[in-house]
């Protein structure tokens, strides 16, 4: 049997023919409504990307503003703790220094005393020897 001749061939050919006829005659509808609708909805959705865009902008920069509160607080209580610190080590040096030179007293109060111990052993012998 040759193709041109049967008939379930030329049915099948004849109904891909309507398919894509079809297909086609879609494709040609949507490129109608793009032209008349699509310029305005590409605007609109132009528009809308925009809006979004600047609150996405202000909602950075808001964010920005926040960060830098909080560093510029950090750095302010940095500084103060920084101040109260050094205030801190001056005090501690000092009573450090008073605690050595208290230390010193006491080491020269007990040598005197070892002293005068001596002296007070040595006068009552001498007390003794002369009773």
């Amino acid at each position: 049997r040759a193709g041109g001749r049967d008939p379930r061939a030329w049915e099948t050919a004849l109904a891909n023919a309507r398919a894509q006829l079809e297909h086609q005659q879609g494709r040609i509808l949507n490129l109608e409504l793009l032209l008349k609708f699509g310029p305005d909805l590409w605007r609109v959705h132009g528009r809308a990307l925009e809006a979004g865009a600047g609150v996405v902008r202000r909602g950075v920069e808001a964010a920005e503003k926040a960060s830098e509160g909080v560093n510029r607080e950090r750095k302010l209580q940095q500084l103060a703790a920084g101040t109260e610190m050094q205030r801190l080590e001056q005090e501690w040096y000092e009573a450090v220094a008073k605690n050595m030179d208290i230390d010193l007293a006491c080491r020269a109060l007990e040598a005197r005393l070892e002293q005068l111990g001596g002296a007070e052993g040595e006068a009552r012998a001498e007390l003794d020897a002369s009773a």
